[in-house]
């Protein structure tokens, strides 16, 4: 690691990576909403063309993941072009509207650690400053919140204990957390003080202030539009539990249903556990790390493993919602089914009407 004083800047990359099922969605909203008080502050963050679906508060992707082939082995074009991508990269940043510009996605952490140390010293040889901001969450949380994603989009009827072992050698999206790997990655690679790290689970509440106040040093952020509620939140026990039946019993595709359940019904609900067999094989995959983290990057006892999760003292891998709980989502569930053919119904009948 080399020190950033060692050579002159005028021009600063800030990258956020993430990580997944951290608020990113979120930040990205922020960032498109108040692109024009960012640039009053000095701070660039080109538009994208998911900037329509960050307005409608809608799931992105933020807009650096077409910079992945610039991080990615697998990724990378012909030399020839691959060598004029990085030059009009290089360009958008050199002749740039402001000193600073900000790009967001959390599929840039996938970077490869050659690819990354290749781009970070042309970067450099630019004279240009780069920086990595990652956005990390305590682990049960995070796995709790992937499990989540798995059942609601991608059909997963396994129970969280299948989801964080992967028994039978199954492994599943999301499960595991690149914590030390490409942190290690990125500290050695950065100039001192480069890679910026948010804890999510003390930030939460404030996440785009705090992100701003830490990455760029802003001190008056009053009036920031941020996004309302929580974007793309997880399921409460009893909606995985009805989601996880509804998976098994059908292939239809239940994406619109469950959409709707989920924006439609606040998370409520008792407060997310965990079982103690459960946690001791979290803590066994990952209590490590967190120490390294904890060690090498916070300097201090910040990153958690429950974070705010209960961990129940028996051995009972389930968390079996309540009947009232599971009469609710059924009810709510048919609620949404009806709804969505009565929409699509109005809407077929609209299509089919004739112009007076």
């Amino acid at each position: 690691m080399s020190d950033a004083s060692s050579h002159p800047v005028d021009r600063r990359l800030v990258m956020h990576m993430g990580m997944n099922k951290a608020g990113s969605t979120s930040l990205q909203i922020g960032f498109v909403r108040n692109r024009d008080r960012l640039a009053e502050y000095g701070v660039h963050y080109p538009p994208h063309r998911s900037d329509a679906a960050a307005l409608r508060g809608a799931p992105l992707s933020g807009n650096g993941p077409d910079l992945r082939p610039l991080l990615q082995h697998e990724l990378h074009p012909a030399p020839a072009e691959m060598g004029r991508m990085m030059d009009r990269f290089l360009a958008t940043i050199l002749e740039g509207p402001a000193a600073t510009i900000l790009y967001s996605s959390e599929e840039l952490y996938r970077f490869d650690e050659q690819c990354l140390h290749e781009f970070a010293e042309k970067i450099r040889a630019a004279g240009i400053r780069l920086q990595v901001v990652l956005v990390v969450r305590d682990v049960t949380p995070y796995l709790l919140s992937a499990y989540s994603q798995q059942v609601r989009r991608h059909r997963f009827t396994g129970s969280f204990w299948d989801y964080v072992t992967g028994e039978e050698g199954t492994d599943y999206p999301l499960r595991h957390l690149a914590y030390r790997p490409k942190m290690r990655a990125l500290h050695d690679v950065l100039d001192t003080g480069d890679l910026l790290l948010v804890h999510y689970d003390s930030a939460r509440d404030s996440l785009l202030e705090r992100f701003l106040a830490g990455t760029f040093g802003l001190q008056d952020l009053s009036g920031l539009e941020v996004s309302a509620g929580t974007v793309n939140r997880g399921l409460t026990a009893s909606e995985a539990a009805v989601l996880r039946q509804l998976n098994t019993r059908t292939d239809e595709d239940t994406a619109t249903v469950i959409a709707w359940l989920m924006q439609e019904q606040p998370a409520r609900g008792a407060r997310l556990a965990v079982s103690a067999r459960e946690f001791r094989a979290i803590e066994e995959m990952y209590g490590d790390d967190v120490a390294w983290v904890n060690a090498q990057l916070f300097r201090a006892e910040v990153l958690g493993l429950a974070g705010d999760v209960a961990v129940l003292s028996n051995d009972d891998e389930t968390r079996q919602p309540s009947h009232d709980a599971l009469m609710e989502q059924f009810t709510n569930l048919a609620y949404a089914t009806h709804r969505i053919f009565t929409d699509r119904q109005r809407l077929r009948d609209l299509c089919m009407r004739k112009p007076p």
